[in-house]
């Protein structure tokens, strides 16, 4: 019999075997990586980015972005709050009593001798770091007079902190739109739509036959 055709309880169980099938696919959410991985290429400055998910299908819902980045992007940074390298590099001369003409070592330092790498998402993530242990020594060499050092690590702290709020809120963004794009895809109309298509004939149990 068709879908269509199936008690309220056959086709409860139809369903439930469809999200089984369902999440064993690739196809509902593919295009929903590809264009994190793209939007996080393009407008985070951050490539090679491994992707782990599972949604309420499975035990424990998360998503977790697991990066090892040779560089801190200068688009990063935008998207963390603090405008361009450039601009943070300025600021913190300015805080700092660096001179104007040494801020493009400071720039050097953030874009060209950091890092981060570790973990972002939902359900316990380890934590990003960004690596500026070379951010502390520049500001501390080119200081005209003695720095604080305890607020230049705290400068410091605050953009790793910073970054991370950013993709874990980047983190949140993606498991919704797999949320979303999951339920919509195992609704009852979208069964039946998908058993129509594919003239799926079941039992009256909701066993497909």
């Amino acid at each position: 019999m068709k879908f269509s055709e199936l008690s309220d309880r056959a086709k409860e169980h139809a369903m439930y075997k469809y999200s089984e099938f369902m999440a064993e696919l690739n196809d509902w959410w593919e295009y929903l990586h590809e264009d994190l991985l793209n939007d996080l290429s393009e407008n985070y400055g951050i490539d090679d980015v491994k992707v782990e998910f599972s949604l309420a299908y499975v035990q424990g819902d998360h998503v977790t972005f697991i990066i090892d980045n040779e560089r801190l992007s200068d688009k990063l940074m935008q998207q963390a709050g603090y405008g361009s390298v450039k601009e943070f590099a300025e600021k913190l001369a300015t805080k700092f009593g660096v001179n104007e003409d040494d801020v493009p070592e400071l720039v050097d330092e953030l874009l060209d001798n950091s890092s981060i790498y570790g973990k972002v998402g939902m359900v316990n993530p380890d934590g990003l770091t960004v690596r500026l242990e070379g951010l502390y020594d520049t500001i501390v060499d080119l200081a005209e007079d003695d720095v604080d050092r305890d607020l230049v690590y705290e400068q410091i702290d605050q953009l790793d902190g910073a970054v991370n709020e950013t993709l874990y809120d980047k983190a949140k963004e993606f498991y919704r739109q797999l949320r979303d794009t999951w339920e919509a895809e195992t609704t009852e109309e979208a069964v039946e739509e998908a058993a129509e298509a594919n003239g799926w004939e079941y039992d009256e149990d909701g066993d497909m036959i």
